[in-house]
């Protein structure tokens, strides 16, 4: 059967690396046990750093209400897309609140905090 037409085992373990250009991978669960493993010694505790440290660099680019809606999105594993169908809003509308273009309002950040299972006033 040609490759692309090989259905792709449901074990696999979905890994994203984010940086100037994120990277999808698609790794056997054998396989990524090791990779596990060898990433496990340069594990920061998610207790150790604040929000505002985590999405730092996105803070600099966009507002902070902005760039924790971003940052959430890809903790998510979300597309633009897929939260802007789930929020109602137009994929346009969601990357100008994510830019700080446009504000959040505090009934949108309710429904991004019920998404994300998080406080809303991160998005104000």
């Amino acid at each position: 059967m040609p490759e692309l037409m090989r259905k792709r085992p449901i074990d696999d373990i979905r890994i994203i690396v984010e940086g100037k250009r994120n990277r999808l991978f698609l790794v056997p669960k054998e396989k990524a046990k090791g990779i596990v493993q060898l990433l496990d010694d340069y594990e920061i505790a998610p207790e150790s750093i604040t929000r505002k440290e985590a999405f730092k660099d996105l803070h600099e680019k966009n507002t902070e209400a902005g760039s924790s809606l971003k940052g959430e999105r890809y903790t998510a594993g979300m597309t633009q897309n897929e939260l802007a169908k789930k929020l109602g809003v137009t994929q346009a509308d969601l990357s100008k609140m994510e830019s700080g273009k446009r504000s959040i309002g505090k009934a949108m950040a309710k429904r991004l905090a019920e998404i994300f299972k998080t406080d809303y006033r991160v998005f104000l």
